[in-house]
């Protein structure tokens, strides 16, 4: 299930420029926790054939590092323009 975007939020030059380099398809993820300093901030995970998630999960994964319960799915990010797409989409809409 795909979320709303909280503004019009995007990957940053660094972001954007790493995954157009590693290509494939690139999911947003959005800080909705209201109670959270980093609500609406971005992460960001490919998925598709050989990851280790070949569709999106709905919220982001668990890391060593960090619990991303917070981090729900909002949409794809176009490389071209890096805007991300919002709504039900398949990757042949990308």
């Amino acid at each position: 299930m795909i979320s709303q975007l909280i503004g019009d939020e995007k990957p940053g030059k660094l972001e954007l420029s790493t995954m157009r380099e590693r290509g494939g398809y690139w999911y947003a993820y959005q800080n909705h926790d209201l109670g959270s300093r980093e609500l609406g901030r971005l992460q960001f995970l490919q998925c598709g054939e050989g990851r280790t998630y070949t569709t999106p999960p709905d919220r982001m994964p668990d890391t060593p590092g960090a619990v991303n319960w917070r981090y729900i799915l909002v949409g794809v990010v176009d490389l071209k323009t890096g805007k991300i797409i919002a709504g039900q989409f398949n990757e042949k809409d990308v």
